[in-house]
């Protein structure tokens, strides 16, 4: 479910040895390859910003690490209801789950930035709903 990148970053922040291309960059080697062997992660403007004093409003950036779609039958609606979700990471070993309320494909697509509102379920895990997306 997870792309290649997800589980070789995975290996090196725990200490495997990988070798690739050392003269690329980060960005350079994941479109070659489709994952980076430098220690930091891919690109410094990663990123989720909180704003806590507008109802945990947030906008983010990160790098498309799963994404699965789901649609269910609304029987009030008599029409079926879609929602994407989307796992982005933005740091070393940092994830966050993106829900959109529609379909989108993100074959192809390696970024997702955009705007919502952070869903805390607990210390551990937290959700973002989505209100505005772009994928690159």
């Amino acid at each position: 479910m997870y792309r290649d990148w997800v589980h070789i970053r995975e290996g090196i922040n725990n200490g495997l040895k990988i070798k690739g291309e050392e003269e690329l960059d980060n960005i350079k080697h994941f479109y070659k390859y489709g994952y980076w062997i430098d220690k930091e992660f891919i690109d410094k403007n990663m990123y989720v910003d909180i704003n806590e004093n507008k109802k945990l409003k947030c906008t983010f950036r990160g790098l498309i690490a799963s994404s699965k779609f789901y649609k269910k039958y609304n029987i009030n609606k008599k029409k079926y209801d879609y929602v994407t979700f989307i796992t982005i990471g933005y740091k070393n070993s940092v994830f966050i789950d993106i829900v959109v309320k529609k379909w989108i494909s993100t074959k192809g697509k390696n970024i997702c930035s955009g705007c919502g509102t952070v869903n805390i379920k607990n210390n551990d895990y937290a959700t973002i709903n989505v209100d505005k997306y772009t994928l690159g």
